[in-house]
C-alpha cells in the first residue's frame, strides 16, 4: 500500500489537541512497561519477523516505544525525534504502512533514520483509543529489506486489536486515578467554625468559618445568646441540659454532640459540637467547636450512593443490567424523585435511555417517553455536548424538547456528567429534582465518579468482551494447527548452542512417525538425506544468526521412505534467549508434479497445436513451438505480453461469461477469434482450463488453440451454398424434385406442387409414375435404363396429370445421382410447365402470318405518305413564295399610304391601318410556316454571332408598338442569330397580349456563361395539365382556343429556333400568378 502524505497534513495530524489528550490519556508514556504489550511485540516479532517489533505512542515533537520484542527489543522505554518517526505517516492516513525498502520509498527515502537507525523494511498498523484518535502503532521494523506479506499485516492488525484493549484498560484506571484523587481533595478540604461563650452563655468569640456558617459577623454575634442565636428552637432545651451535665463533669473535654442549628437566614442544619468547659474565677467559660454535618451527612450520603453503585456494578452481568441498578441507587440515595442513564446507540448518532428510576412512574411518565436525544438540544443533549458536568436549576425554562414533561412533572433542578470511555463522552447520568436546590459541586463531583464508575465498567466489559474473542481466537488457531498435516515447532537456543523443543505439534506424519520425546531439534539433523546435508547445515547456521531461513532436502523417514521436506523458520529473541519458530511441509507429490511437468511441458513443445499458459492477470508465461508456428509470434516476444492485447481476442460471448466459467466450472471451451503477427485472422478452438496451487488457489490458466480457420471457412461456404440451392429449390419458377430410386418423391417444390395442383406433403408420398399420363409410364422405365447406362442427364417431353383431372405438358430434365462409391441413390428432376408456351407458340405462328400480311400493307402506305409529305414541302415552299411577292406589295403600299395619311379622311385611314396590320400577321404567319417547314426538314442553319442584349430587346419591343420595363445587365451579349432572338422574344410578347392582357416586364439574368431572357405577365398562367407538352407542335389551350385564333405552332417554332442556337426555351408559373416564358443562351 503506498500512502502519499503531505507534510503538512502529518503535522496537522499529529498535533491534534484532541489525540494528543487521548495519547496522554493512556498513562503509558511515564508508567512502566505493560506486560500485556510485551507480550504482544514479542508475539508480533514471531509471527511477521523483523529485528524490532514495537508499540509507538507518536506525540507532538516524539515519538515513544512503550514496548518492544524480538531480537531488536530492549527493556526500557526509547523515544526518537519526530523528524525520524515513520510512524506519523501512518497516525495522519489511519491505514498500515507497509515498506519493503525504505530507501526506495517515495516517503521515507530521504528519512534520516535510514543511516540514524537503519530503519530499511518497516510494517505499521494504527493503534486507536476508545474515542477512534490514532495514538500511534504496533509496528516492526528490520535493518533489511523485507517483503511483507497480506498475512503479515492481517496478524499485525489482529495483534493492533489486543494492543488497543490493553491501553483503552490503561486509559480506565488513569480516570479512575483522577477520580479518587478528586474525592479526597474534597474529603481535605473541610473547615469548622470556633466560638466561645461566657458564664452566662454569651458569646465571647467568632472566627471567620463561625461567620460564613451562620451568617453574624463576628461583631453582630458577640454578647448574644449563643443558644438563641444559633440553636433551633426545638433543640435549645436539649442544648442547655447537654450544656450543664457536661459543665458539671470534670473530664467534659472532646465530648461531642449533634444539634439543628439556625442560619441567619432562617436555614436550619445539623452541626457537630465539640466542647471543653473551662472554670474560671467568674464561673466556667465554654469553648466549642462547631462542624457543619451538612456537608459531612451529604458526604455520607454520596459516599453511600459511592458504595452502593460499587456494589451492583460488581454484581451486575451486563451493561443494561448494572445502569439499571446505577440509576436506581443514585435516585434512592439522593432522595431526587427521577434519575436516568442515556447511552450512544450502535451508529454512534445519537443517545438513546438506558435506564431510567422514578419514585412516582406516573407524574414522570412523559419524561419517560422519549426514548432518544440528539446532540445539543434539552438538558442530556447539551450535556453530551459540553462534556462536563452541568447544574440546570430551572428545567422547564431552560428549554429543549421535554421541558413541557419537566414542568407537568413539575422536575425544577437538573444534575447531569458525562460518562466516558478514555476521553470520549459514551453516556449522560442525569438526576431530576422538584425543589429548587442549590449548585452542589459535591453533588456533581459524586455523580461523575459514578459516571466514572459507569465508564470503566462499560470498558472493562468491552475489554473482557475483546479478551473472550483473543482467546477464541486462540483456541480456533490451536484447533486449525490441529487439523495441518504440517509440522510446527517452537525452539530455545542455550547459550551452550544446544536447540531445545518448546513446543511441537502433534503432526508427525511428515518424519514417518512420530518424533523422539527428548526436546532436542537436532533429531533432523540425522534424518537429511547426505546429498543435502551441506543444505540442511546452511539452513541451521542461517537461523542461529538471528535470520529467516528455509530450505528443501530429502529425508529418510523413520517408516523407512525418503520424503522432501520443505523447512522454514523464523528466529526472535525473548527473555534474553533465541527462540526459533518453524514449519516443515511434505512437499514430495509436489517434487514430482514438477517432474511431471517438466515431462510434459517437453512434450507439450513439440505438439503442433498453440499451448499457452497465462497468469491470473492475462499475461502469457509460456508459449509453445505450436503457438509459434500458429500466431507468428516467438516466445521470446509473447512471454510478458497480454493475452487477449497480444492476440485481439473475440469471444462468442461476453468475456465476463468466459471468466465466470473458468471461475465457477474450471475450464471453459469454444471457438474465438485471434490476430496474427501479419494481420490476418484466424479462428481457433479453444479449450482453457484453470491450473491451482497446492492449496486449492487459481495460480494460471492453460490455453490450448487449434486453427479451424481453414474448416470454418470450408463448413462456411458449404452452408452457403446448401443455403443457396435451398432458396433456389424453394423459389424457382419451374418444378423441381428429388425422386428415390424406388420412384418415390423425396423432396418437392412449391413450384411443381402448384404446377400439378396438389400440396408438397402430398407429393411427397406418391411416385413418379403416378403423376405421368398411363400412355408415356413405359417411358419412364426406358429413360431411367438410359441413366443408369450412359450416365448422362436426359431431357424429354413429357404429359403429367393435373390434380384437377386435366394434363399438363412438360419439358423434364433428368440426372442419376451416385454416392461417394459411385453406387445410384436417386434421381434429380427439373420439370416445366411448357403447357401455356405450346399454346402461345401455336398462337405465334398465326399471328406471324397476319403481321407478314399487315406489313406489306403498311410498306405500301409509308410509300404514300412520303409521296404526300414532299408534295406538302413543295406547296408550302411554294404558298410562301407566291404569298410572299403579293404580300410584300401590299406591306409597301400600306405603308406609304400611311405616311401620307393626314389627307385621308377617318375611315380610310381606319381601313389603311388594317390593311397594314392584317398584312404584317400575314406575313408573320407566313414566316411560321416557313420557318416549320425548314426544322421538320432538318435544313436550319444558324450561324450565332454576337448580339447586344438590352438593344435587340428594345428593338424588338419598339416593332411590336408595346412598352414595358427591360431590365438587362448593360454590356451583355449573347450568341445568337439576331433574327431568332427577334422572332422569340416577338412570339413571347404577342402570346402575353393575346393569352395574358399583355407583358409586364422583361428581365434577364446572367449565371456563369448562360443568359436568360424571361417574358412576364399577370395572366391567368398555363393549366398545370398542358405544361409538359407547350413547346409542342399544335399545342393550344382548350378554354381559349374557340375564342382566341392561333395555329397552335408559335412556341414550337421558339423550341426549334433556341435550341439551333445552342439554347432552350422554357416556362414557370410566376411567383404571383400569370406566367414567365424564359429562352437561355450562351454568353459571348
Amino acid at each position: 500500500m503506498k500512502i502519499a502524505v503531505p507534510s503538512r497534513a502529518v503535522a496537522a495530524a499529529v498535533s491534534d489537541p484532541a489525540r494528543l489528550a487521548a495519547v496522554a490519556a493512556t498513562g503509558l508514556i511515564d508508567l512502566p512497561h505493560s506486560p500485556v504489550l510485551d507480550r504482544i511485540t514479542a508475539l508480533a516479532a514471531r509471527l511477521v519477523g523483523g529485528k524490532v517489533t514495537l508499540v509507538s505512542l507518536v506525540e507532538q515533537d516524539r515519538q515513544c516505544f512503550i514496548s518492544s520484542g524480538g531480537p531488536g527489543a530492549t527493556a526500557e522505554v526509547v523515544e526518537t525525534p519526530l523528524t525520524h518517526s515513520y510512524c506519523k505517516y501512518v497516525v495522519e492516513s489511519g491505514q498500515p504502512l507497509i515498506v519493503p525498502d525504505a530507501r526506495e520509498h517515495p516517503l521515507l527515502r530521504e528519512s534520516p533514520a535510514i543511516a540514524d537507525y537503519q530503519a530499511i523494511s518497516y510494517l505499521g498498523v494504527p493503534l486507536r483509543s476508545p474515542g477512534g484518535h490514532i495514538l500511534g502503532t504496533l509496528c516492526a521494523a528490520g535493518d533489511e529489506p523485507q517483503s511483507w506479506s497480506d498475512d503479515d499485516v492481517a496478524a499485525m492488525e489482529d495483534l493492533a486489536v489486543a494492543a488497543t484493549a490493553e491501553i483503552a484498560a490503561r486509559i480506565s484506571a488513569y480516570d479512575a486515578a483522577l477520580a479518587a484523587d478528586l474525592v479526597q481533595q474534597i474529603l481535605d478540604s473541610t473547615l469548622d467554625a470556633f466560638l466561645a461563650t461566657g458564664p452566662a452563655g454569651l458569646v465571647v468569640s467568632w472566627n471567620r468559618e463561625a461567620e460564613r456558617m451562620f451568617g453574624w459577623s463576628e461583631a453582630e454575634a458577640v454578647g448574644q445568646d449563643f443558644s438563641e442565636l444559633v440553636i433551633a428552637p426545638e433543640d435549645r432545651a436539649a442544648y442547655s441540659l447537654w450544656l450543664s451535665q457536661t459543665g458539671a463533669q470534670t473530664a467534659a473535654a472532646g465530648r461531642r454532640v449533634a444539634f439543628q442549628a439556625l442560619q441567619r437566614g432562617g436555614r436550619r442544619f445539623p452541626v457537630e459540637f465539640s466542647l471543653t468547659v473551662l472554670s474560671r474565677p467568674d464561673g466556667p467559660a465554654a469553648y466549642l467547636f462547631v462542624r457543619d454535618l451538612t456537608a459531612a451527612r451529604h458526604s455520607e450520603r454520596l459516599r453511600s450512593l459511592e458504595y452502593s453503585v460499587a456494589g451492583v456494578l460488581a454484581a451486575a452481568q451486563s451493561v443494561e443490567q448494572a445502569t439499571t441498578a446505577v440509576v436506581a441507587a443514585v435516585g434512592e440515595t439522593l432522595q431526587w424523585p427521577y434519575a436516568e442513564y442515556w447511552h450512544l446507540d450502535a451508529d454512534g448518532a445519537d443517545l438513546e435511555r438506558l435506564a431510567v428510576w422514578s419514585r412516582d412512574p406516573q407524574t414522570t411518565a412523559r419524561m419517560a417517553e422519549f426514548s432518544a436525544i440528539v446532540r445539543g438540544q434539552g438538558v442530556v443533549g447539551e450535556e453530551w455536548d459540553a462534556g462536563t458536568g452541568r447544574w440546570i436549576s430551572d428545567v422547564p425554562g431552560h428549554g429543549g424538547p421535554r421541558a413541557e414533561a419537566a414542568r407537568q412533572a413539575g422536575l425544577r433542578t437538573a444534575a447531569a456528567v458525562p460518562v466516558r470511555n478514555g476521553t470520549d463522552v459514551v453516556g449522560v447520568l442525569a438526576v431530576f429534582d422538584r425543589r429548587d436546590t442549590e449548585h452542589d459541586p459535591d453533588l456533581l463531583a459524586t455523580l461523575d465518579t459514578v459516571a466514572a464508575y459507569i465508564g470503566q465498567y462499560v470498558h472493562r466489559r468491552h475489554a473482557e468482551e475483546l479478551e473472550l474473542e483473543l482467546s477464541r481466537a486462540r483456541r480456533e488457531f490451536d484447533r486449525i494447527v490441529s487439523n495441518l498435516s504440517d509440522y510446527l515447532f517452537t525452539a530455545r537456543v542455550t547459550a551452550e548452542g544446544e536447540v531445545h523443543r518448546l513446543y511441537d505439534s502433534p503432526n508427525a506424519e511428515v518424519f514417518g512417525g512420530p518424533v523422539p520425546e527428548s526436546g532436542d531439534l537436532m533429531f533432523m539433523v540425522g534424518m537429511v538425506h547426505p546429498d543435502d546435508q551441506e543444505h540442511f547445515q546452511t539452513f541451521f547456521g542461517t537461523l542461529l544468526s538471528e535470520q529467516p531461513a528455509q530450505v528443501e532436502a530429502r529425508f529418510l523417514g523413520f517408516d523407512g521412505v525418503t520424503r522432501w521436506l520443505w523447512c522454514r523458520a523464523y528466529p526472535r529473541r525473548e527473555d534474553g534467549f533465541l527462540h526459533i519458530d518453524g514449519v516443515v511441509s511434505d512437499v514430495t507429490q509436489r517434487h514430482h508434479d514438477h517432474a511431471r511437468l517438466r515431462q510434459q511441458a517437453e512434450l507439450l513443445d513439440l505438439a503442433p497445436t498453440a499451448v499457452i499458459v497465462r497468469d491470473l492477470d492475462d499475461r502469457i508465461t509460456w508459449w509453445n513451438r505450436g503457438a509459434e508456428a500458429t500466431y507468428g509470434w516467438s516466445a521470446e516476444a509473447a512471454v510478458g505480453c497480454p493475452t487477449h492485447r497480444l492476440l485481439d481476442t473475440r469471444f462468442p460471448v461476453l468475456r465476463t461469461l468466459v471468466d465466470r466459467s473458468l471461475t465457477d466450472d474450471g475450464e471453459w471451451r469454444g471457438e474465438v477469434s485471434h490476430l496474427c503477427s501479419d494481420g490476418s485472422r484466424i479462428t481457433v478452438l479453444s479449450h482453457q482450463a484453470m491450473q491451482y496451487g497446492e492449496d486449492g488457489a487459481p495460480m494460471a490458466i492453460l490455453e490450448v488453440n487449434v486453427d479451424v480457420t481453414a474448416r470454418k471457412q470450408a463448413e462456411r461456404q458449404q452452408a452457403d451454398s446448401e443455403q443457396r440451392l435451398r432458396t433456389q429449390f424453394a423459389l424457382a419458377t419451374v418444378g423441381q424434385a428429388t425422386i428415390a430410386m424406388s420412384g418415390v418423391f423425396q423432396e418437392v417444390n412449391p413450384a411443381l406442387a402448384n404446377m400439378l395442383g396438389r400440396q408438397v406433403g402430398e407429393l411427397e408420398t406418391m411416385t413418379f409414375d403416378e403423376i405421368t399420363h398411363p400412355d408415356e409410364r413405359a417411358a419412364n422405365q426406358r429413360a431411367a435404363a438410359l441413366l443408369f447406362t450412359q450416365d448422362l442427364p436426359m431431357d424429354r417431353s413429357l404429359r403429367m396429370l393435373h390434380a384437377g383431372g386435366g394434363t399438363v405438358d412438360a419439358e423434364v430434365g433428368m440426372s442419376l445421382v451416385r454416392d461417394s462409391d459411385g453406387q445410384p441413390v436417386g434421381f434429380i428432376a427439373v420439370i416445366q410447365d411448357v403447357t401455356a408456351r405450346l399454346a402461345a407458340e401455336r398462337d405465334r405462328d398465326a399471328v406471324a402470318s397476319q403481321l407478314a400480311l399487315r406489313a406489306t400493307e403498311l410498306q405500301d402506305s409509308n410509300i404514300q405518305l412520303a409521296a404526300a409529305n414532299a408534295m406538302k414541302m413543295d406547296l408550302m415552299g411554294m404558298l410562301s413564295h407566291e404569298i410572299g411577292t403579293p404580300l410584300n406589295t401590299i406591306t409597301g403600299y400600306a405603308d406609304l399610304l400611311l405616311e401620307d395619311a393626314d389627307g385621308f379622311a377617318g375611315p380610310q385611314r381606319k381601313a389603311v391601318d388594317v390593311i397594314a396590320r392584317s398584312a404584317r400577321k400575314l406575313e408573320l404567319l407566313r414566316a411560321e410556316i416557313l420557318t416549320m417547314c425548314i426544322l421538320d426538314a432538318g435544313q436550319l442553319s444558324v450561324e450565332p454571332e454576337p448580339v447586344d442584349v438590352a438593344q435587340a430587346l428594345a428593338d424588338a419591343v419598339a416593332g411590336l408598338d408595346m412598352s414595358m420595363p427591360i431590365d438587362c445587365p448593360p454590356g451583355l451579349t449573347v450568341l445568337v442569330h439576331p433574327s431568332h432572338l427577334q422572332q422569340i422574344v416577338t412570339n413571347f410578347c404577342t402570346n402575353a397580349a393575346k393569352y395574358a392582357g399583355g407583358a409586364t416586364a422583361i428581365t434577364v439574368e446572367r449565371q456563369g456563361d448562360i443568359a436568360t431572357v424571361a417574358v412576364h405577365d399577370d395572366g391567368p398562367g398555363i393549366p398545370e395539365e398542358l405544361r409538359p407538352q407547350l413547346f409542342d407542335r399544335y399545342t393550344r389551350n382548350p378554354d381559349t382556343s374557340m375564342t382566341i385564333k392561333g395555329t397552335g405552332l408559335g412556341l414550337y417554332i421558339v423550341r426549334g429556333l433556341a435550341e439551333a442556337n445552342h439554347g432552350s426555351a422554357g416556362f414557370r408559373p410566376g411567383a404571383n400568378g400569370g406566367s414567365t416564358f424564359t429562352l437561355a443562351l450562351p454568353t459571348a
